[in-house]
C-alpha cells in the first residue's frame, strides 16, 4: 500500500506461508495527539508459540514509535488471558474504567431512521 493508504497489514510468514498478520490505522486523540488503532493481529493456529505474534507486535510498535504516534490502542478479550498478560508483561496498560462501544448495523439504521 502507498503512504496514503487508510491502514497497513504487516504480513509475518513462515514455511513459505502466511502465518499472520496485523491490520492497523491512524487515528487522532484530542489529548494524546497521533495514535495507531491495532485492529487485528491474527497468528494461524498452527503457527502459534513460535514468536510470530510478539515479531508482529513488535513491527507495529516500532511503526508508531519511529513515526511519532503518541499512543497504540487495542481490544483484547476479557477470556485472552495469554495475550492479556503477554501485553502488560510488554508495558500496555490494560483500561478496566473504559468500555468498547459499538453501534452495529441494525442500530445504525434504526437510529438514523427515526432522526
Amino acid at each position: 500500500f502507498g503512504e496514503a493508504s487508510a491502514f497497513r497489514v504487516i504480513l509475518a510468514e513462515l514455511d513459505g506461508a502466511v502465518a499472520g498478520m496485523a491490520l492497523f490505522y491512524p487515528r487522532y486523540s484530542t489529548w494524546k495527539g497521533k495514535a495507531l488503532h491495532l485492529e487485528d493481529l491474527i497468528v494461524k493456529e498452527r503457527y502459534r508459540n513460535r514468536g510470530v505474534g510478539s515479531a508482529l507486535y513488535t513491527e507495529v510498535l516500532n511503526y508508531a514509535y519511529e513515526r511519532g504516534y503518541k499512543r497504540v490502542a487495542w481490544e483484547v478479550l476479557d477470556w485472552n488471558k495469554p495475550a492479556i498478560d503477554f501485553y502488560i508483561k510488554s508495558g500496555a496498560k490494560l483500561l478496566p474504567d473504559w468500555r468498547v462501544v459499538h453501534m452495529d448495523e441494525q442500530g445504525l439504521n434504526a437510529f438514523c431512521d427515526k432522526n
